[in-house]
């Protein structure tokens, strides 16, 4: 896998080392040159010296005669073993006499000068140099070297200009691609030839990309369901206020203006169940710890007085201490406002309902019961599916929107729950028995149960 960093490094080793080979090259040819000079003039040098002390006066060189001693670059001077000076390359100077073998720094006539000493048996040598004159050297040298630095500095940054940008193509081309997309194109970027760096951006905006498009995808769905579960309801409506402006007496203005009322309350429950799949569908709602017990309590006594009109034994078992569960309140609420509403729905007048909370092995069960004609069990699976409404039974009661049991599996499934149907009667003929069983919470509750609530309903 090709990687940016890799990429670079070895552009950039590559730009290093041709700097290099051009800093020693020059290096090199700086040193020959200053060497020749220095040697060269070295050479020049001890001819002078030896001109000087053989006194040849009459030595070819022109203007030799009128030359100063103190011209020379190097200085030398011998002294006999009692310590007296024999001779001396330039009679101005004078440095000090030591028997001592070696090099020091010495100053004389406010001059700094390099020194070299040799002590022998027959007498005292003595050579030196002024340091102005090694100075001068090393910066002559140094400015030689500047030329060359100068110019790798160029060549260097070119070559990782170079580099930055043909190891940012990938990045400009995956950039001028997203630029270039309209609002609707949300498939993913391509991530071949990519450097291994840019992928994790590039995975990340291809899976927003894909967030925004099951969200596009969820509104979509919405208005198809919306569509699709009003078109019948309200096309009722209309057809009963029709019926309604054309009733003759009061009888039938009376079962006109009934059927009208169902409708409107049969729209209105679908447009609420829309609402509340549409909202199920978007982001996680608060998670916290909450008393299923007491919610179910509060959703009991909510349908209560519905179940007192029509007969419809209503209660609740639940244990007397709180059982607490991890979750979404609004959404669980959510979940047993359609389990209950079902359950009173699709029963005769005079049925039961059971509302039950507890403990179990696995977890921590919900389960609505009723008396009600059921579900076959062929048909348990597919009433999960929106807008499927079953076929034997239910179908003679109240219509529903086939939307009930699709919120009930999807708030189920945002809470890592399991949701199962079975028959509520002991022969599997009748009835219909809900099981939604929450994953363990955090901590266990007491599992004494107490007697059903007795907001218009008998003891269960």
């Amino acid at each position: 896998m090709t990687t940016l960093r890799r990429y670079l490094s070895r552009w950039l080793m590559g730009a290093l080392a041709l700097g290099a080979l051009v800093l020693v090259t020059a290096s090199y040819l700086n040193a020959l040159a200053e060497w020749s000079s220095v040697l060269d003039q070295q050479l020049r040098q001890v001819a002078l010296a030896v001109l000087a002390h053989h006194r040849f006066d009459n030595f070819g060189e022109p203007g030799y005669a009128a030359r100063k001693p103190s011209e020379f670059d190097f200085f030398t001077q011998v002294f006999s073993p009692a310590g007296v000076r024999e001779f001396g390359s330039d009679p101005d100077v004078k440095l000090p006499f030591s028997t001592t073998t070696g090099y020091s720094t010495v100053e004389v006539n406010g001059e700094q000068w390099r020194l070299y000493t040799l002590a022998a048996a027959s007498g005292v040598v003595q050579a030196a140099q002024r340091v102005t004159v090694r100075e001068s050297l090393a910066a002559e040298s140094a400015g030689r070297l500047v030329l060359p630095f100068l110019l790798m500095i160029p060549l260097i940054g070119a070559m990782q200009a170079y580099a930055l940008k043909r190891g940012l193509a990938p990045l400009d081309r995956a950039a001028q691609e997203i630029h270039h997309r309209s609002p609707r194109s949300l498939t993913p970027i391509p991530q071949s030839g990519l450097p291994a760096e840019v992928q994790p951006m590039v995975e990340a905006i291809n899976g927003l990309m894909a967030r925004l498009g099951e969200a596009l995808e969820s509104q979509r769905r919405f208005v198809a369901d919306a569509a699709h579960e009003l078109r019948t309801p309200l096309a009722a409506l209309g057809l009963q206020m029709q019926l309604l402006e054309r009733s003759e007496d009061e009888d039938a203005r009376a079962r006109a203006q009934a059927d009208l009322k169902a409708g409107f309350e049969r729209a209105q429950r679908a447009i609420r169940q829309l609402l509340d799949l549409s909202r199920l569908e978007q982001a996680p709602g608060e998670q916290s710890v909450f008393d299923l017990a007491a919610l179910a309590a509060s959703v009991v006594k909510d349908f209560s007085a519905k179940a007192q009109h029509r007969g419809i034994d209503l209660g609740l078992v639940a244990p007397e201490a709180a059982l607490q569960i991890q979750g979404d309140p609004h959404k669980v609420r959510i979940l047993l406002n359609n389990l209950v509403e079902n359950a009173l729905r699709y029963i005769p007048e005079g049925g039961r309902v059971d509302v039950r909370v507890g403990h179990e092995a696995a977890g921590t069960l919900l389960e609505v019961s009723d008396d009600g004609p059921g579900i076959a069990a062929a048909e348990r699976e597919r009433v999960f599916d929106r807008f499927y409404r079953g076929s034997a039974g239910r179908s003679q009661m109240e219509a529903g929107s086939g939307l009930g049991l699709a919120i009930v599996k999807a708030v189920a499934d945002a809470h890592g729950a399991k949701v199962s149907l079975a028959a509520a009667s002991a022969d599997g003929r009748r009835g219909l028995k809900v099981r939604v069983l929450f994953p363990p919470p955090a901590q266990e509750a007491g599992r004494s149960e107490s007697a059903r609530v007795p907001d218009g309903a008998s003891a269960a």
